[in-house]
């Protein structure tokens, strides 16, 4: 996973902006933890809300437009703790709210880990597959390190 991690830091350091290096993280997080879909949201502190700001595994068109309240769902509990949620099925929990506009519904996984730093929530970043599990400590070791703190 070293290896691993050395090569997206590359790819996202060697990126134009904001949005190429955010697109680079959510494809190549999805393949080094063999899921689905990944997600980055980051806070819109203006109107306190979580902006989906890059994604695979979702409906493309919903970059820049979907977005939650930062108190609002499993990403707002993730905000509010500032811990890892790693969950085996996402819409058993009281916090989740279904977007419609996302195609999520066929995902039952979900792992959400804040983005911190220097003791503030940045965002969110999101990982989430069909089948029902719960995320392996490796694979949340890995989001967790990977993410700034």
């Amino acid at each position: 996973m070293l290896s691993i991690l050395k090569r997206i830091v590359q790819e996202v350091s060697a990126s134009r902006n904001l949005s190429e290096a955010l697109n680079i993280m959510v494809e190549r997080v999805r393949q080094a933890i063999r899921t689905e879909a990944c997600a980055v949201y980051l806070v819109d502190a203006q109107r306190q809300h979580f902006v989906l700001m890059a994604a695979v595994g979702f409906e493309p068109d919903t970059v820049g437009k979907v977005s939650l309240r930062i108190d609002e769902g499993l990403l707002g509990l993730i905000g509010q703790r500032e811990e890892a949620l790693n969950l085996e099925n996402a819409s058993e929990h009281p916090n989740f709210k279904f977007i419609p506009e996302l195609g999520e519904d066929k995902y039952q996984a979900f792992l959400g880990v804040p983005i911190i730093h220097q003791g503030r929530t940045l965002g969110v970043f999101v990982a989430q597959q069909r089948k029902k599990r719960c995320f392996d400590e490796d694979e949340e070791a890995f989001l967790s390190h990977y993410l700034p703190n």
